[in-house]
């Protein structure tokens, strides 16, 4: 099942740093640390506050919607559901969302973080 979500946080990877290293960037998506589904999303400076300065999306193995019997299996392809998706410091999280899409959980960080959204109407 590793390769479920290791697939499923490469698309999530992709998308993120699409959406987010175009024009008037706001946010940095880190490279993925090897053996690691977390992808550490840096604010940039004049976007950051004493609260959040970070975003780490991961989709964890024990959350509703990517536990083996939430469906989530190799043989039928079936990849996890829910992004985990943690705002805060280094030190300290601030708020934890749970998303059932990439773009769900793009507009919550961008709302957080009070950087333009395209995508929050």
């Amino acid at each position: 099942m590793r390769l479920l979500f290791d697939a499923a946080t490469e698309e999530l990877h992709a998308y993120l740093a699409e959406q987010l290293h175009t024009s008037n960037p706001t946010m940095v998506v880190r490279h993925l640390r090897q053996g690691s589904n977390d992808i550490t999303i840096d604010l940039l400076a004049h976007h950051r506050t004493a609260e959040i300065d970070r975003f780490v999306l991961a989709y964890c193995c024990n959350a509703e919607g990517n536990r083996a019997h939430d469906g989530v299996n190799l043989r039928e392809r079936s990849s996890p559901r829910t992004i985990t998706a943690i705002a805060g410091t280094l030190a300290r999280a601030r708020d934890v969302q749970k998303f059932a899409s990439h773009s769900a959980a793009l507009a919550w960080m961008r709302s957080a973080s009070h950087a333009p959204c395209d995508l929050c109407g």
